[in-house]
């Protein structure tokens, strides 16, 4: 399935950005919780959920900018996800340290129960909650991140994967195989390690690597080249011509 975060495109209205989605035949869109459906804004999640209805393309789940170990209240992100009519949410394990430093397992310990409480929450609604594999939060490395979703235990918790940029392609697949079992949902890009952005064929031989090791799931497209709506329709058209080959070898 392959789908759009709408933080791909800030600048953007949403019913531009639904008209560029139709375009590029995406399937459904990630709504970013820092412009498009800000967390307690239910006026503007009840109208994204109407647009996409309109425009028949889904509404998938919630990019939420909610941080564990932040004392953030999750409440009014649960309540934006539901007048989104959407059943995923995104979170992330931390704010992201630029520094280097790395989240200590005290820290770590302390997210996890944060976090089973959030899934605890968000579960009482029938909703799931997904992590963001990020460098420099909690998941930086899978074993952080596996430590994380250890301790949490909730049968409702899920985590995405992307590619870490700064890796090589046998570090990220390495990555996959240790996430593998909580991976949900990808977040599909293809930047230097500078974060410089790329189209996406330019990492053809590693997406198509990493597909294989995937196999199935939801393909988000996040972040293209230049910010150009031509980009999406490029990189969405070899998105899907990679994952019929993999299908069809499968």
């Amino acid at each position: 399935m392959i789908c759009l975060t709408s933080v791909t495109f800030r600048r953007m209205k949403p019913e531009e950005i639904l008209r560029v989605a139709a375009r590029a035949g995406i399937e459904g869109i990630e709504w970013g919780g820092d412009v498009h459906v800000p967390a307690g804004d239910l006026a503007a999640a009840r109208r994204m959920r109407a647009l996409c209805e309109d425009a028949g393309i889904p509404a998938l789940s919630l990019g939420s900018y909610f941080f564990l170990n932040a004392g953030m209240d999750f409440r009014p992100v649960l309540e934006t996800a539901l007048a989104l009519g959407v059943r995923d949410v995104r979170i992330w394990a931390g704010a992201v340290r630029l520094d280097g430093s790395f989240y200590q397992p005290q820290e770590i310990a302390q997210g996890a129960q944060e976090l089973r409480a959030v899934c605890d929450c968000a579960q009482a609604e029938g909703v799931r909650i997904h992590v963001e594999r990020h460098r420099g939060t909690m998941t930086h490395t899978p074993a952080q991140a596996c430590s994380l979703f250890a301790q949490a235990q909730a049968p409702n918790l899920h985590s995405y994967w992307q590619p870490n940029p700064e890796k090589d392609t046998e570090e990220n697949l390495s990555c996959i195989a240790a996430l593998r079992p909580h991976i949900s949902h990808v977040h599909v890009f293809t930047w230097t390690a500078d974060n410089t952005r790329l189209a996406l064929a330019d990492g053809a031989d590693a997406w198509k690597r990493y597909i294989a090791a995937l196999g199935p799931r939801r393909y988000m497209i996040e972040f293209v080249r230049g910010e150009e709506p031509a980009q999406l329709l490029q990189d969405a058209s070899h998105l899907r011509a990679w994952l019929a080959s993999f299908a069809q070898e499968a």
